[in-house]
């Protein structure tokens, strides 16, 4: 009878084993999600672009919508890809805003097998701002990014405050483990967290870094002449208030806080939509293209 108990614990074991290690190598080599939607569809201009960014080659959509000066690079969240935020181009339509929208590394159609929760992908993010100076130089650059986007942006722009005027938010997380420990807590909640919590360690001997030293608040803080807007939830099981809080600190004077009751992880787009728009409108209108001058 013992030794049936010690076998059985023991199958237990590597089945738990084998099951962390497959949890986390699927998360660190994410699905491709098919592409849902284009500019042209939505009737916009669309060119087919592609950006070389760290030795990795990515694809894109470039929408050159006429003389105005602004442009949004948008860059898309976790699993996602770059038809994620392209909805939003209805918002800014009337100020000629351009667009570029662009795949992270092992997402959509880019290149790529590995997904580093946004250390990596701030290299995609320069190249994306990179190539967008190179297309419309003197435009005013904003880099709107969702989750795993933001947090990207965000690095970016800390590491070169030149790459663009203003930084849009949405569930931006705090950092690299947050985002990993909060992904099974999305996904199924406090006891999933529990269960896969050994992913985190795991998941740094297969990116080679340690996630809990890439903290999004530190970039954040080397680029504080820029304007700055969060959009967050206040059940967002991701971002929590004081990762939020940790990070509108390091943003600086020129930060707006826009919070959605009851809306979690990239929800407040879909709960208040309007308001979602006219937040992101007034921001652009008062922080981007007010500080451009006529």
């Amino acid at each position: 009878m013992v030794t049936f108990f010690v076998t059985l614990a023991a199958v237990l074991l590597v089945v738990y084993a084998l099951a962390v290690f497959v949890a986390t190598y699927v998360s660190l080599h994410p699905p491709r999600v098919p592409l849902w939607i284009s500019p042209a569809f939505l009737g916009f201009p669309e060119e087919k672009v592609n950006l070389e960014s760290d030795g990795v080659e990515l694809t894109g959509w470039w929408s050159d919508c006429g003389d105005g000066d602004l442009v949004v690079v948008c860059c898309h969240g976790y699993l996602m890809n770059r038809c994620e935020l392209l909805p939003m181009m209805v918002t800014l339509a009337d100020l000629k805003a351009s667009w570029l929208f662009f795949d992270f590394r092992a997402h959509g159609k880019s290149q790529g097998r590995t997904c580093t929760m946004g250390k990596a992908e701030a290299f995609d993010v320069a190249a994306a701002a990179k190539f967008v100076r190179e297309r419309r130089p003197g435009a005013q650059i904003i880099l709107y990014g969702s989750s795993m986007g933001g947090a990207a942006a965000a690095i970016a722009l800390g590491e070169d405050p030149d790459l663009a005027d203003a930084l849009i938010l949405d569930g931006a997380y705090s950092s690299m483990d947050e985002a990993g420990r909060g992904w099974w807590n999305f996904l199924g909640g406090k006891w999933l967290a529990l269960v896969l919590a050994p992913t985190v360690w795991l998941g740094r001997l297969m990116v080679g870094f340690n996630p809990s030293s890439v903290v999004v608040a530190d970039y954040l803080t080397k680029a504080q002449h820029r304007p700055v807007l969060f959009l967050a939830g206040d059940d967002d099981p991701i971002v929590s208030q004081g990762s939020l809080d940790r990070n509108v600190k390091a943003s600086g004077e020129l930060t707006w806080v826009e919070m959605f009751q009851g809306a979690g992880h990239g929800e407040a787009r879909f709960r208040e939509p309007v308001r979602y728009r006219d937040s992101i409108r007034r921001f652009v209108l008062e922080n981007v293209l007010k500080e451009a001058g006529p």
